[in-house]
């Protein structure tokens, strides 16, 4: 500034035109400028340029590097945990698990909008070693082997156990696990950890039970004195049996698997019992950890037969609780017989809908995801949802408005089921109208997502990307189901819902890696990127809009195959749904003059056909089965 305080001076510097800032306060006079080649001019005579264009290979080259980083860093901090975990605690006889030194596909992702929280699992303690330990223990990590790691995840068949209870274990016997332990219970297998990771990536999404409780029954867990309820054991060894998966940042190991699979086959052998013995709010929370087992597992279908009986348990109570709320009778009474399983109050009951609630978002989740059918409960519970409104549905439960906006979407989707339901009795102008009104109420919804949505760390669930991406899924179901498909305006619209859909997933994804990364993830992406395939399919090149050209849908298009490319990484069995995409992609005529005739090579065609069979035997549902061969098996449009 000059030394009345009022102008500012005329000059600045060519040399460090960006920070004109400084040069304007303090002008150049000793000449600097001079003696570097660039003379101080007059600002209104600076020459015009255009914006500088950095080139994208530069900017992608500087996020490898930094990916790089970010993945040495993580190994090494796992390696610093597991060898912090032996000094305090050896709990294993094959040393630490879960800190493996394999680089992590997981942070092979470009930062977009989001910045990518790879370093969430650093302790503080952590962060006050000294730089020698670190670059000593970076170095350490480095040198050791993939025959060192092959070693280190070996594991041992399981020995045949007996059948507890009524939920059959036959598929929990046939399984690699580890060894068993010193400690019969396996107390030795819970650790903070694991816990930190079902509370960090599952729990936000799955709030059903107490965060505080949890973390009480870890404590009693990991007593020298074997806890006196083995139901707090159960709790506990469930949630660290989910938390393994995410007790770090990279892929889980078969170490970390085999270790996992223990907890869960000790959990329902020795404790199962004594945990279902309790209230229905209890049961509810036993069975919706089997089920989340199933949901974040990486290898849920060799449990099948397990989560199915603990899905069949769950239909019950919730079926009784559909007939104790129609009926208002007191039909459905505890496993002693002497009382009704919902007469409860105050808190407890409030709890006990909060579950229910989690119950029948879990039930349907598996039930699209394993074709499994909803069952008459889902029928009494639509339709209560249908006939009143949330506060009666729940018998008048206090609820906040994060809880109303939820209630709200299912409200919708209640609506859809009950529209394709009663499709076929309706004709063409009903259904068209009655599509408007539900996606009208879509829409509503969808406003109201930035008074509700929050990305805070604690919150995923509600994260504004997340929300959208309900929001656009929700669309694909009224638009697209089983050999309807739309035209014209309807798949514009369609279109615009699942290429959002995509793009949000890869970002959500990016953003909190861990979350989305479940079966029913893969399912759900999968299917919205051949919805997005058959709406090229079945569309000409004379119908189409400059939707279909528009940088945010090929973007889609890419996003959606990147996101399955992810999963195949982290599943061996996930490969097909990555390259069944990949080969329904190569073939779509994206754009003019490609594939003009829209035929699929015959050749091709039988390449599909047995990827089809592996895609049915992984559960994908016939819905998708159905675009996948409107896609292969199609005729010529010119015939």
């Amino acid at each position: 500034m000059s030394p009345n305080g009022n102008e500012v001076p005329s000059i600045a510097c060519t040399r460090c035109r960006h920070r004109k800032k400084k040069c304007d306060q303090i002008l150049p006079s000793c000449g600097q400028c001079t003696k570097s080649g660039a003379p101080c001019v007059r600002f209104a005579e600076r020459k015009p340029r255009a914006a500088a264009a950095v080139p994208w290979e530069y900017v992608h080259g500087l996020e490898t590097r930094i990916e790089q980083m970010e993945r040495t860093l993580a190994e090494c901090v796992a390696e610093l945990r597991g060898s912090h975990r032996l000094t305090q605690k050896p709990y294993s006889p094959r040393g630490f698990v879960g800190s493996d030194c394999e680089q992590s596909p997981w942070l092979n992702a470009n930062g977009e909008l989001m910045q990518h929280d790879s370093d969430s699992s650093i302790h503080d303690h952590e962060s006050e070693r000294s730089s020698t330990s670190q670059s000593a223990t970076t170095s350490k990590c480095r040198l050791r082997t993939r025959n060192d790691l092959v070693e280190d995840n070996s594991v041992s068949p399981t020995s045949q156990h007996e059948i507890t209870h009524d939920l059959r274990l036959r598929d929990l016997d046939v399984h690699p696990r580890l060894e068993p332990t010193d400690d019969e219970s396996g107390v030795d297998l819970v650790i903070p950890s694991n816990l930190d990771g079902y509370l960090k990536h599952v729990h936000p999404i799955w709030s059903f039970m107490e965060e505080d409780l949890l973390k009480q029954q870890l404590q009693e867990s990991m007593a020298k004195e074997a806890p006196k309820n083995n139901s707090q054991l159960y709790f506990a060894q469930l949630a660290c049996a989910i938390g393994c998966f995410y007790s770090n940042s990279s892929t889980p190991s078969r170490a970390t698997i085999a270790r996992s699979q223990e907890l869960l086959r000790l959990a329902v052998k020795n404790s199962l019992q004594d945990a279902i013995r309790q209230s229905t709010t209890r049961q509810l929370q036993v069975y919706l950890l089997i089920v989340m087992y199933a949901i974040h597992s990486p290898a849920p279908y060799q449990f099948f037969d397990t989560t199915n009986e603990a899905l069949s348990k769950m239909a019950e109570i919730l079926s009784a609780f559909g007939r104790h709320v129609g009926n208002t009778e007191p039909d459905s009474i505890d496993r002693e017989g002497n009382r009704p399983l919902f007469l409860v109050n105050g808190q407890e009951e409030k709890h006990l809908k909060t579950v229910l609630i989690y119950s029948y978002s879990a039930y349907e989740l598996m039930a699209l995801a394993w074709d499994r059918p909803h069952g008459e409960f889902m029928e009494l519970m639509d339709g209560k949802t249908w006939n009143q409104t949330a506060w009666n549905t729940f018998d008048g439960a206090p609820q906040d408005v994060v809880f109303d906006h939820q209630f709200l979407i299912r409200l919708i989707q209640t609506k859809i089921r009950r529209f394709w339901n009663e499709s076929e009795r309706l004709d063409l102008e009903e259904q068209c109208q009655q599509r408007k009104d539900i996606k009208a109420d879509l829409d509503r919804w969808r406003a109201l997502i930035p008074f509700t949505s929050s990305n805070i760390e604690r919150s995923t669930n509600y994260h504004p990307l997340s929300m959208l991406k309900l929001y656009d899924y929700s669309v694909c179901n009224l638009y697209q189901q089983g050999d309807y498909f739309p035209t014209d305006e309807d798949c514009l619209v369609l279109l615009s819902a699942v290429s959002e859909n995509c793009r949000c997933f890869r970002r959500i994804q990016t953003h909190r890696p861990m979350v989305y990364l479940t079966w029913t993830g893969v399912m759900e992406q999968f299917r919205v990127g051949v919805t997005l395939l058959a709406c090229y399919w079945e569309t000409p090149y004379l119908s189409r809009t400059i939707v279909f050209d528009s940088p945010d849908t090929l973007q889609a298009l890419e996003d959606c195959e990147f996101t399955l490319l992810r999963f195949s990484q982290r599943w061996e069995a996930a490969k097909v749904y990555h390259r069944t995409f990949k080969l329904l992609l190569s073939q779509t005529p994206l754009s003019f003059p490609d594939n003009s005739t829209f035929t699929f090579p015959e050749h091709m065609a039988n390449e599909v056909h047995g990827m089809m069979r592996d895609l049915q035997h992984h559960g994908v549902t016939r819905n998708v089965v159905s675009l996948i061969s409107r896609i292969a098996f199609r005729p010529s449009m010119l015939e």
